[in-house]
């Protein structure tokens, strides 16, 4: 009877030991693998580096009956920036028109890229009171929020061509 509890406990540590092995393994196999702050998980990280991006609205172009909206978007960090920017164009009631930039090759450091959208909603100059007043923006690198701010739309304004 001593040598049935013997081998009982011993089966019993076994699988113990079998099921912490599986346990860690599968705890492995579902970890990303790295320490990078900036990899993507479930959303945006405490963790996410800062990054001196910035976006500053540059012109208003009326074109064929709709408003283009032209800004800068600068890399004034001292690495390459690869990732994407939203921009939304704000009035007097909220968000009126919104688009995301994604870069096609990195931006290096000191320089930028210009982009537009258009949107039937012209800035204040045009429509008065419900026009266009601001913007916002958001950058993100590797899924992570890595800078945000906004701005003034610019008073520069192209009539209809």
């Amino acid at each position: 009877m001593r040598d049935s509890v013997v081998q009982r406990r011993n089966t019993v540590r076994r699988v113990f030991c079998l099921a912490s092995i599986t346990t860690a393994l599968v705890g492995l196999s579902c970890s990303s693998g790295t320490n990078d702050p900036r990899s993507v998980g479930d959303g945006p990280s405490k963790l996410a580096q800062r990054r001196a991006v910035s976006v500053t609205s540059q012109i208003v172009k009326a074109v064929r009956g709709k408003h283009r909206y032209f800004f800068d978007i600068r890399n004034n960090d001292t690495g390459v920036f690869e990732g994407s920017v939203t921009i939304d164009l704000l009035g007097r009631n909220g968000t009126l028109g919104r688009e995301t930039f994604t870069t096609r090759q990195p931006i290096a450091p000191g320089l930028g890229t210009s982009v537009f959208f258009d949107i039937n909603t012209g800035p204040v100059s045009v429509h008065g009171e419900y026009g266009i007043t601001a913007f916002r923006y958001e950058v993100r690198q590797v899924g992570q929020i890595v800078a945000s701010g906004g701005g003034s739309i610019s008073e520069r304004f192209e009539p209809y061509d």
